[in-house]
């Protein structure tokens, strides 16, 4: 068999995958804080992940939101969520990459694990 072709059927993706992982475990260890925050204002829900928590005070007083929950957690379940509510068909605000807040985006957080805070089971007199 010619070793190049075996070089390049066998090994060159077997090499890819192995730098892959390392690099993918390098990422996923980093622990930040995961948010929910809620702007009255707008009528908008906003959650994501930062690196540092004095990062989201800063965020939080610039831009006139209210902290809901925040938790620890790594940049992964952060973009695993947003996936997944966009699978379910909520769409992000094109202007702020928040959402648009309603009773079944609250519930739909608190049944994939997202920090809702203790209204959890009040949903209706948080954002009234």
């Amino acid at each position: 068999m010619n070793k190049f072709l075996y070089k390049k059927v066998l090994i060159q993706p077997v090499m890819k995958t192995i730098i892959g992982v390392k690099s993918y475990k390098k990422n996923t260890n980093l622990i930040g804080i995961l948010y929910t925050l809620y702007s009255r204002e707008r009528n908008e829900i906003r959650i994501g992940y930062i690196d540092k928590i004095e990062e989201l005070e800063d965020y939080i007083t610039k831009n006139d939101y209210e902290i809901i929950e925040q938790r620890l957690g790594n940049k992964r379940e952060s973009k695993l969520l947003q996936v997944t509510l966009k699978e379910i068909g909520y769409k992000v605000s094109k202007n702020s990459g928040n959402y648009i807040y309603s009773q079944q985006l609250v519930s739909h957080l608190n049944i994939l694990g997202w920090p809702t805070g203790k209204y959890k089971s009040k949903k209706k007199k948080l954002f009234k």
